[in-house]
């Protein structure tokens, strides 16, 4: 009987350990993509900052045209709308 006990504790503690050892591995992975967020942040912050800087000396609407594509809510939704695959029928 203490042999059954004893394997079935070594079992427990043995899962445990295994438990332990993967959240450890999830903390880690965890602070390595939020550091890898917060550089990609910075990131963006600097290119936004650059923008705003150089946007006013960008007055000429021509100039802007290569970094905007101007298209009006409808033409977006006309290129997303497919045609229904179920003909409707007629009565």
């Amino acid at each position: 009987m203490d042999l059954i006990y004893d394997l079935t504790l070594a079992l427990i503690f043995h899962e445990v350990i295994g438990i332990i050892k993967r959240k450890a591995l999830i903390k880690e992975l965890a602070a390595v993509y939020h550091a890898e967020c917060l550089a990609y942040c910075q990131e963006l912050l600097e290119l936004q900052r650059k923008w705003d800087e150089d946007l006013p000396r960008l007055t000429c609407l021509k100039m802007l045209q290569p970094y905007i594509d101007l298209k009006t809510p409808e033409d977006t939704r006309k290129e997303t709308l497919r045609p229904s695959k179920r003909l409707k029928k007629t009565r």
